[in-house]
């Protein structure tokens, strides 16, 4: 993963270790904190499908470079839309951007896989979630999250799936939406064979949207889950950890303190999630509720609108990107971290990892270096990994560390933000680090560029992104 250049050489590590004073870095292995459940991206709204019609090579190339740990950045994570059949029902969408079949296209009580019709439209349904979920699978993910957008039209007040002013789901089909989530994780596993491991009834439900969506009020949700979501999942023996609340700015609300805080919600809540879409870096909330009662804390989406008018392709980006996974990880102690497209055939660059052509016959492909600065955090810190407490004395270095179960080794990722190259000692448990070190790369002329070092002084150079793997002492 490389790109033009080879960093520092022998000779400018020299001079950069004579100029700067070397600063340290101490690691702490048993100083435990959060378990790092994983990585992950959506192709929601048909963006798999813009995957799927590039040739086979490129195809195979941009599914290697998500998913796959030693070819690409090995997300673990893939977020699919609970399908609402938006395109049939009110003319929303597109094969480039719209809605996925719905499991219950009728008001009356019949899915998909019980109508006679089901064994010719099988391969079809929902394919290009399907298809990319299985991609993800073979490659090395381990999650899948189901995000609900907008239940079904006729459970709704205006009779449509696009979250305009006053959508709300309607109270008398609490439990016949509470049964639609259940049988959409019990059927994509019996027909599909796929096992659904996060679900959430709800995206950004404060937002009043020209797309799918569905508004919830805190007293509206908290009863839903309390009276509704948890009984059905208890009487159907679902397993899925359940997500809540998807709002779409980073900060820990009412709706999520009114679930927090019902004794019978808090039970049944497995996960808080929340969007990181115009998070403060500076001043981050962390969710001190979510931390109150253990909870796990995932940013379940985020993109362009964190990057405070950078350009989405530039090394600012990326260095943004990298120090935002920082401060939540270390600040708000998240424990799952999503971006919102992997890829994408879009407008915008910045709501998208690998901007694909607008058409079918275009083949192009432009990776982000916002790709690669995810990838630093997603490639090797792996599902179960728990994050260590650090210590650094360097201004403008931000350095965060994780280790595996096994603990043979510590996973140190530093970002430099300054204009010039740090010197650092790494420390681990009092001991400073000697013999090999494999280093990776990203700053203005490579990408995730491996090099090894020898010795206790490690060069980070400016503008960069650095990972470490670092072996400890036995």
């Amino acid at each position: 993963m490389n790109a033009p250049g080879n960093g520092l050489n022998f000779s400018e590590t020299r001079k950069c270790f004579r100029k700067k004073r070397t600063m340290k870095c101490e690691i702490f292995p048993d100083k435990e904190r959060q378990t790092i459940d994983g990585f992950g991206v959506s192709e929601a709204f048909n963006k798999a499908g813009g995957i799927y019609r590039l040739p086979l090579k490129v195809r195979e190339y941009v599914l290697d470079l998500l998913f796959d740990a030693e070819k690409g950045i090995g997300l673990s994570i893939i977020r699919n839309a609970i399908g609402d059949g938006g395109v049939n029902s009110v003319g929303w969408g597109n094969a480039y951007n719209g809605s996925a079949e719905t499991i219950r296209p009728s008001p009356d009580k019949c899915y998909v896989w019980e109508m006679p019709e089901w064994p010719e439209k099988k391969n079809d349904f929902d394919f290009q979630q399907i298809w990319i979920t299985r991609e993800a699978l073979k490659r090395g993910a381990k999650s899948i999250m189901a995000t609900c957008w907008s239940p079904p039209y006729f459970m709704k007040s205006n009779g449509s799936v696009i979250g305009d002013r006053g959508a709300i789901l309607l109270k008398g089909y609490y439990r016949d939406f509470a049964e639609y989530l259940a049988e959409y994780i019990l059927g994509y596993q019996r027909e599909f064979g796929l096992n659904i491991t996060h679900i959430s009834p709800c995206n950004e439900p404060e937002n009043i949207t020209e797309y799918p969506g569905c508004q919830w009020m805190p007293e509206q949700l908290t009863e839903f889950v309390r009276d509704f979501l948890a009984p059905v999942f208890k009487e159907k023996q679902i397993d899925a950890k359940l997500a809540l609340t998807e709002y779409e700015h980073w900060r820990e609300n009412d709706m999520v303190k009114a679930l927090l805080y019902d004794e019978a919600c808090r039970k049944f809540t497995d996960i808080i999630a929340a969007h990181a879409y115009y998070a403060d870096i500076d001043n981050l909330d962390t969710f001190e509720s979510a931390k109150k009662f253990h909870k796990p804390l995932w940013v379940s989406e985020t993109g362009e609108y964190s990057f405070k008018g950078e350009s989405a392709d530039s090394m600012e980006a990326a260095l943004y990107l990298a120090r935002l996974i920082q401060k939540l990880h270390a600040e708000a102690d998240v424990c799952g971290f999503l971006y919102w497209w992997g890829a994408a055939d879009c407008i915008s660059q910045g709501s998208t990892l690998i901007k694909l052509g607008n058409s079918a016959d275009d083949a192009a492909i432009s990776v982000s270096r916002r790709l690669y600065a995810l990838g630093h955090f997603s490639k090797f810190i792996r599902p179960g990994y728990k994050r260590i407490e650090t210590r650094n004395e360097c201004e403008n270095l931000y350095i965060t560390a994780y280790k595996p179960s096994n603990g043979e080794s510590v996973i140190a990722i530093a970002v430099n933000s300054d204009s010039e190259p740090k010197v650092t000692d790494f420390k681990l448990a009092g001991e400073y680090c000697s013999g090999r070190i494999r280093r990776f790369v990203t700053d203005e002329y490579r990408n995730l560029t491996e090099s090894t070092e020898m010795g206790t002084k490690i060069a980070i150079p400016e503008k960069s992104i650095v990972t470490l793997i670092l072996s400890q002492k036995t």
